[in-house]
């Protein structure tokens, strides 16, 4: 009896499996064009009335033996009208940290931006801002970075059923990583167009984007630049392999789409310090 029924449980899980290996992943026939798809999503982002956002950044290299860190992340709810967004920044670049909480809010005299990164909050008047969604949260930031897009498969995403696309991303997506090396290692012996120089040495860069099926909307992007960020390294004459990237991704996903709570501005931010915008 006991084999019999682990036969049939095999038999069973053989029957799930196949089952599960024609629906799961849809039928190409049955899902959409990658490209209109993408073009729908960019429109809804835009014309979000509100959403909570996540972005994180992690690169870490080993350069000469010792490992060098570069790690920050975002946490934002955005309103479109009246405009408002609330930032909660914190960073550790090779061993300096801090966190920054910022709004930025539409007023009757202009756009104010409130910052406080822990000595108090300051006020500066921003002049004139871009307000959409893909100039105010971070990860929508990528979408013009994107060359290509090519569908992949339908995948459950935070318990809704997403599309999952394939992104051929341009090479500036790496530009602030980049910076980082040169900057932490000192290659380059301080060149202001070594950072353009070796942009223009990227391979091709692949990320993934998830679009809800339901209603079209961004939900995650992921970013893994480790391999192309290698590669541009090996371009260096002399380098050898005395700095090798062992991270570098981006990811971010959005929530509460068209239904996130507005931030309110504390009082005291309000109150905080008026500074004159530089330039």
């Amino acid at each position: 009896p006991m084999k019999r029924r682990l036969k049939i449980l095999s038999v069973f899980l053989s029957t799930f499996l196949a089952a599960g290996l024609f629906t799961g992943c849809g039928n190409a026939a049955d899902l959409p064009d990658a490209d209109m798809l993408f073009r729908e999503a960019m429109t809804n982002a835009n014309a979000l009335s509100s959403c909570d956002a996540t972005y994180q950044s992690t690169l870490e290299i080993t350069f000469e033996g010792e490992k060098i860190s570069f790690t920050s992340e975002n946490t934002v709810t955005y309103a479109a009208s009246p405009f408002i967004l609330k930032s909660f920044q914190t960073s550790d670049l090779a061993g300096a940290s801090g966190q920054t909480e910022t709004y930025t809010a539409a007023e009757d005299d202009g756009i104010w931006v409130y910052a406080n990164s822990g000595d108090g909050w300051t006020r500066t008047l921003a002049g004139e801002l871009d307000t959409t969604p893909m100039t105010q949260i971070d990860i929508l930031r990528l979408i013009p970075q994107v060359a290509a897009q090519k569908m992949i498969r339908t995948e459950d995403t935070g318990g809704q059923k997403a599309y999952k696309l394939e992104l051929t991303l341009k090479s500036e997506v790496l530009r602030s990583a980049i910076e980082n090396i040169v900057t932490s290692t000192g290659i380059g012996e301080g060149s202001a167009t070594i950072v353009d120089t070796l942009l223009a040495t990227a391979p091709e860069l692949y990320g993934y984007a998830y679009i809800s099926a339901e209603d079209g909307q961004f939900l995650q992007f992921d970013v893994d630049g480790a391999e192309a960020l290698n590669t541009i390294l090996s371009h260096i004459d002399g380098m050898d392999a005395s700095i090798k990237v062992n991270k570098y991704v981006l990811s971010g996903s959005l929530s509460s789409l068209n239904q996130a709570e507005a931030p309110v501005l504390p009082d005291e931010a309000k109150n905080g310090e008026t500074i004159s915008a530089v330039g």
